[in-house]
């Protein structure tokens, strides 16, 4: 039978009870972590790209890189399936000191979605339109993660109960009640996939879309407790 997390926690919880300060001297408090894992497809895919131009002022490469974003933002919005935000824009001179002057601008416009094919797609299209690829990587949507969120919180308490029997009986003890109990969020660590970005030369129209795989991640839900042990079995 599955139990869910709350009543799980509520078979925890109850127990007899008695203050901290009033525990038995032959009680015994023990503190235990246990987490829980699922493989879950990632399901959210997110491009990072950015343009940049050199130019002997810095208002000739800002106009260079203003044209290709708003070009670049206009495609992006015909994507419905695409969320566009711009990012990091920045100009700074190169040229060294007694040089001819020159300055080179650059603006990032950040890509995310879920149907990774037409993301894919519309990169190719804006490589094709100078724009540079920075970075990808895929990542769980939070409406995913919370899905999963319930039963790794029964699984992980199931499993902290089981341990906590094991460890009492193995010290010729049984457990009285649990004192503490935290539950943490289902999450998943960051897992990043660099690319690289398609060399110039040759033509625009030999660019192709970029190619990239999901994959998986394991996503962990971490309980902890104190719990109170008494001598008996």
């Amino acid at each position: 039978m599955r139990v869910a997390p709350l009543a799980a926690l509520a078979l925890f919880l109850a127990a007899p009870a008695f203050a901290d300060d009033a525990l038995p001297k032959d009680a015994t408090v023990l503190h235990l972590t246990q987490e829980a894992r699922r493989e879950v497809t990632r399901d959210r895919l997110t491009v990072t790209m950015r343009t940049e131009a050199n130019a002997p002022d810095p208002h000739t490469a800002q106009d260079t890189v203003n044209r290709r974003m708003a070009a670049a933002l206009d495609l992006a919005k015909s994507v419905e399936s695409v969320k566009a935000r711009t990012g990091y824009y920045y100009t700074n001179r190169i040229s060294q000191a007694g040089a001819s002057p020159e300055y080179v601008a650059s603006e990032t416009i950040e890509l995310s979605g879920e149907k990774f094919d037409e993301l894919l797609v519309l990169a190719g299209k804006l490589e094709r339109q100078e724009l540079l690829m920075s970075g990808m990587h895929f990542n769980v949507r939070p409406e995913t993660l919370r899905k999963f969120q319930d039963e790794l919180s029964a699984e992980a308490l199931k499993l902290l109960g089981e341990r906590a029997r094991i460890v009492a009986s193995a010290l010729d003890m049984h457990v009285v009640r649990y004192r503490d109990v935290s539950v943490g969020n289902a999450q998943e660590p960051g897992n990043f996939q660099p690319v690289m970005a398609a060399a110039a030369g040759g033509g625009a129209t030999r660019f192709a879309a970029p190619a990239a795989e999901a994959g998986e991640a394991t996503v962990s839900l971490t309980v902890t407790a104190d719990i109170v042990l008494l001598p008996g079995n």
